[in-house]
């Protein structure tokens, strides 16, 4: 019989090893609960950055795929590719847009390379907005500048 290498438990060991398991078992549930209250924690912090976004079918956006601008050295180039329309929604975290002639990748992106495309006219003119007249008519409620900084030269 080979018995080398190999002692069996003496009294005093079974009881020792018993306590290091209940001890490690312990320890293991102390982690698990610490790494359960860190990732709320976490996700919290998170969900406050969090950007809700979602695209209708027809709005326009901006695709900003790292695949279509290999050369990032090149400060020229542009960072995003569009306006493109949305034509379908895959699923809650992907879109299928129109890409132009030319552009050889695949037409499905996450939303995270998706952002919304605001036009000119959208941004810049609202609905209330009053055309400016090309002169505006003087006023006689309007102080004269020059009458002003000749009489503060004046004192």
């Amino acid at each position: 019989m080979v018995t080398e290498g190999w002692t069996p438990a003496r009294d005093g060991q079974t009881k020792d090893m018993a306590e290091h398991w209940f001890r490690l078992c312990k320890v293991h549930e102390e982690v698990r609960d610490n790494l359960i209250e860190a990732q709320g924690r976490m996700q919290k912090f998170f969900d406050r950055r969090k950007d809700a976004r979602e695209f209708q079918v027809g709005d326009q956006v901006l695709v900003t795929a790292p695949q279509m601008r290999p050369n990032k050295s090149d400060l020229a180039a542009p960072k995003f590719l569009g306006p493109v329309p949305v034509i379908e929604k895959v699923s809650s975290h992907a879109y299928r847009v129109i890409l132009p002639e030319g552009v050889a990748c695949h037409d499905v992106f996450p939303i995270q390379h998706l952002r919304p495309y605001y036009g000119r006219e959208e941004y810049m003119a609202g609905e209330n907005d009053e055309e400016v007249p090309d002169e505006m008519p003087a006023s006689d409620s309007e102080p004269d500048l020059l009458k002003i900084i000749e009489e503060s030269d004046s004192e």
